[in-house]
């Protein structure tokens, strides 16, 4: 023994340490020893944790449910009979010696189950632990898989527990070796069912049909001691299989449990007496037969979930029909994109550019001087660049952006306009803008000359004002009267300099070189200048009597 542990310790690389649950307690267990049995030593097993589960023995479980037969005969003091038989505190010691098990093999540990014989109380743990780690355990195949590998192929005595054919079972003494241990396993697997309704497939029928032919006889799977008997008696060939029967289309559809969810984690079902419950619709069958086809609760939740099933059915079409037309926008978008690549080719192969503008010279440009004197260059476009600007730039660019910048539609009037402002000036129009200019310049010197100068004195202070020469109005070509008095004229080489920097030559400039606004201005040099711009107090310029009553009174 020492050695078979030590070798299952060392087969699991995950944990280097072996749990052993022994069934019994440690009272039965010293017992057993005082009779030739044995139990684990800790000291001389390595790396071995020993517990005890304290289950009773299968006459102490006999005893228990004849109480509980005798009380479902005479229903008095019910809560305190029940409370006597020890059935529910049974049932809390396996639920819980289970879910100790489960948890440890959660963990990655190898874990060793056993009892006296180890026919009776091992099954009902391991089977258990199964039922709360294995998913696949908790559907209708994978629980007729269970009982049979850990019920008949473990050979449990289901001929002498169940007693079957045999007279005195309610009355039978330490001698009987009939026990309810089976049923008893049942009544644990139906408490899970009510703690975790949706992870088992099966439901509350299954249970009580397969309890049913375990006593009924009708089928060879739960006939004999042994698998070795069954073998010899040739049972599987002279009696029909219970799970062939159940498994008809007809029964599957009363077995099945509406609102199964497969649940992958880990049951932890609450072992506490207070969390089980009384199964009435077993153990009552035979003295209640209204309850034997469901209570009320039982049939409100049947309706409610066929009702919640059939809104998952249509939730279901729904969800499938947005899949297929989510599918068919993605290749729609597939599709989109392609044509998106292969548009960018294109366009970046042939860059969009005009046979025809890249044929002709580089477009012409007029250069005009602004008050800073930086060199700048007007497109014929009509959007002035620098020179560093516009020689970086590439002809191919200007050219597709010529070609993109002009509309799909145009009228002839707005291509005549367009035509007018971009087209550079004729040499008439650069004469006449050179006379307009020579004889504005004539008549300020001649309206300078006639002026006279202003008298000596003292002045009064402007207090940070400009003077009132300065506010006149900058657009009249020639003062309002003869008598207004006219800003002295600068030296000659101050008004060249003055005139170079600020004036805006007709022939260098395309805005000013246009008729339409060529007469404009001189529509503007014929009408008469606004008044003089004064400040508060003062008196606007007059006749020559005024002026000579001023000149009068500065003198006294």
């Amino acid at each position: 023994d020492e050695k078979l542990l030590q070798e299952i310790r060392r087969a699991n690389p995950n944990s280097s340490a072996i749990h052993i649950f022994d069934c019994r307690s440690s009272m039965a267990a010293m017992a057993n020893r005082a009779k030739g049995g044995g139990t684990e030593n800790s000291e001389v097993y390595e790396q071995c944790e020993l517990t005890y589960l304290n289950i009773p023995n299968i006459h102490t479980m006999r005893t228990s449910l004849v109480k509980l037969h005798t009380l479902c005969c005479s229903p008095r003091y019910w809560l305190s009979s029940l409370e006597n038989t020890g059935w529910f505190s049974y049932i809390s010691k396996l639920l819980e010696g289970a879910d100790q098990v489960a948890s440890v093999v959660n963990k990655g540990c190898s874990v060793l189950v056993h009892c006296s014989d180890g026919w009776d109380r091992t099954p009902q743990i391991t089977a258990l632990a199964q039922l709360l780690l294995d998913p696949y355990t908790r559907t209708i195949e994978g629980f007729q898989v269970l009982i049979e590998s850990e019920w008949c192929e473990f050979s449990h005595k289901f001929n002498e527990r169940l007693a079957v054919g045999i007279e005195g079972f309610w009355e039978g003494g330490e001698n009987h070796e009939c026990s309810p241990v089976f049923i008893q396993w049942i009544d644990c697997v139906w408490q899970l069912t009510r703690q975790f309704r949706q992870a088992f497939e099966f439901n509350e029928r299954y249970l009580l049909r397969l309890l049913l032919h375990v006593y009924s006889a009708r089928f060879g799977n739960f006939l004999c001691n042994s698998y070795r008997e069954r073998l010899e008696r040739n049972i599987a060939n002279q009696t029909l299989s219970l799970w062939s029967y159940m498994a008809k289309p007809e029964n599957l559809a009363e077995f099945y449990n509406p609102i199964y969810r497969p649940h992958k984690k880990l049951l932890r079902p609450d072992c506490s007496i207070r969390a089980l419950r009384f199964w009435n619709r077993y153990y009552l069958r035979h003295y209640s037969p209204d309850i034997t086809d469901g209570n009320l609760e039982d049939i409100l939740l049947v309706d409610a979930c066929n009702e919640w099933t059939l809104k998952y059915q249509l939730l279901a079409d729904q969800q499938s029909k947005l899949e297929r037309r989510n599918k068919r926008l993605e290749e729609r978008k597939k599709r989109l994109q392609e044509e998106n690549r292969k548009l960018k080719e294109i366009l970046k192969g042939s860059q969009l550019t005009d046979p025809t503008a890249e044929a002709d010279p580089e477009p012409s440009s007029t250069t005009w001087t602004p008050r800073r004197g930086r060199s700048h260059t007007v497109h014929p476009s009509g959007s002035p660049v620098t020179a560093q600007r516009r020689s970086e730039s590439k002809p191919q660019r200007i050219a597709s952006t010529k070609v993109e910048s002009k509309p799909a539609h145009r009228s002839p009037g707005v291509e005549s306009l367009l035509d007018q402002f971009t087209r550079p000036p004729s040499a008439e129009q650069v004469a006449a803008a050179v006379a307009v200019e020579s004889v504005s310049a004539e008549e300020s010197a001649v309206a300078a000359a006639r002026s006279p100068p202003p008298p000596p004195g003292r002045r009064r202070p402007h207090h940070g004002r400009a003077p009132r020469e300065e506010l006149r109005d900058p657009y009249a070509a020639t003062p309002a009267s003869p008598s207004a008095r006219a800003v002295p004229e600068p030296e000659h080489e101050a008004s060249q300099d003055h005139q170079s920097e600020f004036s805006l030559d007709p022939e260098q400039d395309l805005f000013f070189s246009h008729p339409s606004l060529q007469s404009a201005l001189q529509d503007a040099s014929q009408q008469p200048s606004l008044p003089d711009l004064t400040f508060a107090g003062e008196q606007p310029p007059g006749t020559e009597q005024q002026h000579e009553q001023r000149e009068h009174s500065r003198e006294r």
